[in-house]
């Protein structure tokens, strides 16, 4: 395992390496740039004055001179300046992270306790009225639009009903607490539990139909153990060994966040800082946010593979 771990941390300097080439030459690829933006809120600034801006920032050099230049600067932990919000761009995805863990994690919790149940009743009672009743919800959960359904609530929950705020995370000029907080949180981790749900209960109603045939489980039940000791004790159990996989490589969405939900919900995260420096073309802060992003799902995909080895005995990496 220790060798198979070295390995795989091996591989991951190459693969972080091509990933921010990508990354970079396509930030690059997008019409304009800061100082672009600029000539276009201000048509009287001199032509001059924008060369010399664009040398000052190195706008003007090739793409790779650009990129070699970013490299080395990251690789010695400087991961740029903003030249929006004129700030290190490292500092702005940290302030941001803590918002995005809050609303990740209260997805992440909301789904798993209705997609478990869920997936388990539907694997006992396969072909049931509820079972294709979940199916069909399921499904409605995974294709409806989060951008849509985020507009839907806001609508009725905060313009016809006004029980709930529209966005933002805390109320400005009071004192905000935990409680107050709350209601600002319930909308997004609504919209992001319904996507979750659909896909987690549908994954775990399929290991669990695959692990209630199997033969030592009708050991299990000849022994005389009840319904509820063989589902939980034995099935459950085993169930679950894929579901931690799939749990390890969602974990980095609880950094990433979600861009499309909270820029619905004006959510203060890293999502909606991801979109909105891509759209003021402010390569740097979304540089870092996206390669962050990437080097936690490169790290969780390994955490995964570790515990998948942990949870199953069968499973050996050499």
């Amino acid at each position: 395992m220790q060798r198979y771990i070295i390995h795989r941390l091996i591989q991951m300097v190459p693969l972080l390496l091509g990933v921010s080439v990508i990354i970079y030459f396509l930030l690059s690829m997008v019409p304009g740039d800061p100082v672009d933006l600029l000539i276009t809120a201000n048509p009287n600034v001199k032509m001059e004055d924008v060369a010399r801006l664009k040398h000052a920032y190195g706008l003007d050099q090739p793409i790779y001179i650009r990129y070699g230049k970013w490299l080395e600067r990251t690789v010695t932990g400087d991961l740029g300046w903003s030249r929006v919000y004129k700030r290190p761009a490292g500092k702005m995805v940290l302030q941001r992270l803590p918002n995005t863990v809050t609303l990740m994690s209260a997805a992440l919790l909301v789904s798993l306790l209705i997609a478990i149940p869920v997936g388990i009743y539907s694997a006992k009672r396969q072909y049931s009225f509820l079972d294709y009743i979940f199916t069909v919800l399921a499904f409605l959960g995974q294709s409806m639009p989060s951008f849509w359904f985020g507009i839907m609530l806001i609508l009725l929950f905060a313009v016809k009903l006004h029980w709930l705020p529209p966005g933002g995370m805390m109320d400005i000029g009071v004192a905000n607490t935990v409680f107050t907080r709350l209601k600002y949180l319930i909308l997004p981790t609504v919209v992001l539990s319904l996507i979750n749900v659909g896909r987690w209960a549908r994954y775990m109603r399929s290991t669990m139909l695959e692990v209630i045939n199997q033969d030592y489980i009708r050991t299990a039940r000849a022994k005389g153990l009840t319904d509820r000791a063989v589902t939980y004790r034995h099935a459950f159990r085993n169930a679950l060994i894929p579901v931690i996989t799939l749990l390890a490589i969602e974990i980095p969405g609880l950094f990433s966040g979600a861009t499309i939900t909270e820029t619905v919900f004006s959510w203060p995260g890293i999502g909606k800082l991801n979109y909105d420096s891509i759209m003021l073309n402010d390569y740097a802060v979304a540089m870092a946010s996206i390669m962050i992003f990437a080097i936690l799902v490169v790290f969780f995909n390994l955490v995964a593979d570790i515990a998948y080895a942990l949870a199953d005995p069968r499973v050996r990496y050499e």
